[in-house]
Order: structure tokens, then sequence, then C-alpha cells
């Protein structure tokens, strides 16, 4: 006889199956099939639903030549991720550069839950014991990092672009909050979401991306994560992890199996709009073409937003579809 827990726990592991599908169907043509390591989605979300404190890094600074340099993608996964964490009743602080602080700054302000904590560093080339001793004291109250769309130094120890051009001098280097995966028992788990293989966190996949990934061999991150989402756009994943959270934190009744719960949980389409908005304004551009409109990896708002809606209406289909068991 199978039991109800069984049940319960292979239809969350499904739900959340068909999140990870949905945002690793490769839109931007990247070439991240390759890369993917199924069911890091639900091991991310199983992992952040009991981490009192989460860090959420972020920030790629890829439009070089611009004031501020700061890519449109990450920001708004970051804060989908902070809302998630906040609505489990946890402590989310994201974590970004000096360079790409005021458009997070922006993000955080116009969102619906604009009292999201930002700690901001400054390039690798100025820190000293005061930045370290900040890392550290941030880490010793962590028990979860999440890098999404955050850069990530390759071997040489420089952070690139995904055309291979140097962006170190921007860099603050805040992967030092990634846990060092050799050691074992390790206190503080991490998730790293990433399309590209340059962002912190994906260095579990280095050599695949070395051998599927343009530029691969020089850009690689060499970064690990316990936890690796590949996926066509990093806010996606941010936003697939954020629904996540939510089915697993009412599947194992951290929360009430509602509709009403799930929207608490997860961002809308309309919060989109107005943070996506308020960091244009504030100097955010698209990675790719640079354009400072609402577009995020060469693809307008509007493409991201179907995705969000998708990615809710699968839990919530699961949520009127589910038997209580």
């Amino acid at each position: 006889v199978i039991n109800a827990e069984y049940m319960a726990d292979v239809a969350v592991a499904d739900v959340v199956a068909q999140l990870e599908e949905l945002i690793q169907r490769d839109e931007g043509a990247r070439g991240i099939k390759p890369l993917i390591i199924a069911g890091e989605l639900l091991k991310s979300a199983r992992d952040i639903v009991t981490a009192e404190v989460v860090l959420i890094l972020t920030g790629f600074p890829c439009r070089i030549d611009c004031t501020p340099p700061t890519e449109t993608d990450g920001l708004h996964g970051a804060v989908a991720i902070a809302r998630a964490v906040k609505s489990l009743g946890h402590e989310a602080i994201v974590v970004i550069d000096e360079c790409n602080a005021e458009p997070m700054r922006a993000t955080i302000q116009a969102s619906e839950t604009p009292d999201i904590p930002l700690e901001v560093f400054p390039p690798g080339a100025t820190w000293t014991d005061v930045e370290q001793n900040r890392v550290d004291s941030l880490l010793r109250r962590a028990q979860h990092v999440v890098a999404i769309e955050r850069a990530g130094p390759a071997a040489d120890g420089h952070y690139y672009t995904m055309r291979g051009r140097d962006m170190t001098h921007l860099v603050a280097p805040i992967d030092k909050l990634m846990p060092d995966l050799t050691i074992s028992p390790c206190s503080v788990r991490s998730t790293g979401i990433g399309d590209g293989g340059n962002e912190a966190g994906t260095g579990r996949v280095v050599d695949l991306v070395r051998k599927h990934i343009p530029n691969g061999e020089k850009i690689a991150c060499v970064v690990a994560a316990h936890n690796t989402i590949m996926c066509s756009v990093s806010n996606w994943g941010g936003y697939a992890l954020a629904c996540a959270i939510a089915a697993v934190a009412m599947h194992q009744n951290l929360a009430p199996k509602t509709v009403e719960t799930f929207s608490r949980f997860c961002s809308s389409a309309a919060e989109q709009v107005a943070i996506t908005d308020a960091m244009v304004t504030a100097g955010a551009r698209d990675g790719p073409t640079g354009a400072a409109s609402a577009m995020v990896d060469g693809m307008p708002l509007s493409t991201s937003i179907d995705i969000l809606k998708n990615l809710h209406q699968i839990v919530e289909q699961s949520l009127v579809l589910t038997e209580t068991y």
C-alpha cells in the first residue's frame, strides 16, 4: 500500500519538476542544455525552507562602458527569492557591489517588499580587513547563500562577460560568501543560478561550460554551489525558485495550502513591471543589447512575465487539483 505521505512527496516533486522544465528550454539559444543537472530546483527549495537567514548575491556589470554597468537580469530574481524567504518568516539579505547598487536599491524600493536589507561592497582592488570582516560577519549568520546572475571568477581569478570582456575592476569579490564545498560537513548550504556558466555558483559544471559555451575556456566560473540551477534566463530561475519554495513550504505544512498563500510568496506581473521601470530609470540596461528599456537578456519584459504567469499556473493548478493527504 502506498501511503499518503509518499504520494504527497511525489506530487510536490512533480510540480517542482514542471517548474524546472519550463525555465530550461534555452530560449536564448546559449547552449545550456548540456549544463543542466535535473532536480536541483527541488533540492534548493528544500534547503532554503529550513534556513533562518538567506544571503542573496546578485549583480552583473557586463555593460562595462556604461554608468552604471548593471544589466537587468538577476535583479528581479533576487527580489523574488527574497520575497519568498520573507514569507516564510525568515530573513533575506541582498548583497551586491557598489557599481550595481543604485539599480538594485531602486528595484527593492519599487517592490512589494521594500524593507529587504541591502549590503553593498566596493571593488576588490580596494578591499581591506574591513570588507573581509563584513563577509565573515554575514557568513556567521547565514544558513544559505543564493547567487543569482552574480559575476563569478574564472580560473585566472578574473571576472568576464559572456563575450570575454574583463570586468574585474568593477566587481566586488562577494563570491567569498559562497561556502567552500570541499569542507565537510558544511553548515552553510548554497545555490547558484545562471544562464551562461560565468556566474558564481555554476562551478560544478565548469568543464561542461568550457566544452559547450562560446568563450567557455576563458569565462567559465570555478566557484561551485551545492545546488546548481541552469536556466534560459537567470531571473526565470529566481521566479521558479520562489514558486518552489512556496510549494515545498505548503507541502511541509509551513504555510496554508491555498492560492492566497502562494500569492503572498510569489511576485506578481504588476510588481515585475514596477521594478523594471525603477531599475531602468536608475540606469540598468539589457545585457546583450545595452538597451535602456524594459528588456531582459535580449527579450522584451513581456516574455519574462509570460514565463512568470506560466510558473504560477503550474503551482496554482496543483493547489486546486491536489487532494489533502
